[in-house]
């Protein structure tokens, strides 16, 4: 389902937005699922939007794998500290 989202939002190619304030893991595992794939949404369009499309897919489904392989932060979390931020889903 997860996947699917990824390779949706990097399809749509939606004009991303920008932020400044810090996401934590509890930011979102209290948005609830459509507010954190909506977020992912956003965050992967500003990596396809960076990177095209193909590389875009490539790299946050790279990044998700990886995350859930180490049980690490959300991925939401990860892209937001690279700079992909989207402070309106917030």
């Amino acid at each position: 389902m997860v996947r699917m989202a990824i390779v949706l939002a990097v399809a749509l190619l939606v004009v991303g937005c920008g932020g400044t304030s810090e996401l934590s893991d509890a930011d979102v595992k209290e948005m609830g699922q459509d507010r954190a794939g909506a977020l992912l949404e956003c965050q992967a369009t500003k990596v396809a939007n960076e990177m095209g499309p193909v590389a875009a897919q490539e790299y946050v489904n790279d990044k998700w794998a990886k995350t859930r392989k180490e049980d690490g932060p959300p991925i939401q979390v990860i892209l937001w500290r690279e700079g992909y931020e989207c402070p309106e889903y917030l």
